[in-house]
């Protein structure tokens, strides 16, 4: 986690930001949360903000942020019709609940959506940090797999061309003097292998 914490202080995940869209219905509160993080400084960019969920949710659909943070009770569309939706088109996002009910229904339901936590207002500035830097290590880590699975399916791809052509000796030398250890070169070279039995 410490190795995770550090490469978002340097600036996200290689170069990127987390993204972070904040709804709250008061701008006062809104604006607390805004200005009480140094928010570039610990890896975050603030992506947008809206005052109700029937105006954040189009935009957040346009911006595509890592971490939803949203308040319940909101004119129009409330925080947890917001999130429902929110999870459904970006199933990856993090949610993120600030709220001022601490009714059992309202906290049920937001275990049901999916919601990361469920912060009762007054949230400090270093309380909301610490969750946000919770959350931020599985989003790391998320970027990190789906990184991994991309090259990993590149590899594959490029190893079945040589078992096609029958350059697997010289594809597996090209993997071993990469970075790429001799165990995942044949790792890569034994899967597609299996499969080039089953064409």
């Amino acid at each position: 986690m410490f190795l995770v914490l550090e490469k978002m202080k340097l600036g996200g995940h290689q170069g990127f930001m987390i993204k972070v869209f904040i709804v709250e219905s008061d701008t006062a509160v809104r604006e607390e949360i805004k200005n009480s993080i140094k928010w570039e400084r610990e890896g975050y960019e603030v992506a947008g903000e809206a005052s109700d969920g029937e105006l954040a949710y189009p935009m957040i659909v346009q911006e595509r942020p890592d971490i939803l943070i949203t308040d319940i009770k909101m004119p129009f569309m409330d925080g947890l019709e917001l999130s429902r939706l929110v999870r459904q088109e970006l199933p990856d996002i993090k949610i993120l609940i600030v709220s001022g009910c601490a009714e059992f229904e309202y906290a049920r339901e937001a275990i049901q959506i999916g919601v990361e936590d469920y912060l009762l207002k007054p949230v400090s500035s270093a309380e909301l940090l610490k969750v946000l830097r919770g959350v931020s290590v599985s989003v790391i880590q998320e970027w990190e797999e789906k990184e991994l699975l991309k090259k990993y399916d590149g590899d594959y791809k490029k190893a079945l061309t040589a078992y096609r052509w029958g350059a697997t000796g010289a594809y597996r030398d090209y993997f071993s003097k990469g970075q790429e250890s001799c165990a995942y070169a044949d790792t890569v070279m034994e899967r597609a292998g299996r499969i080039k039995k089953q064409l």
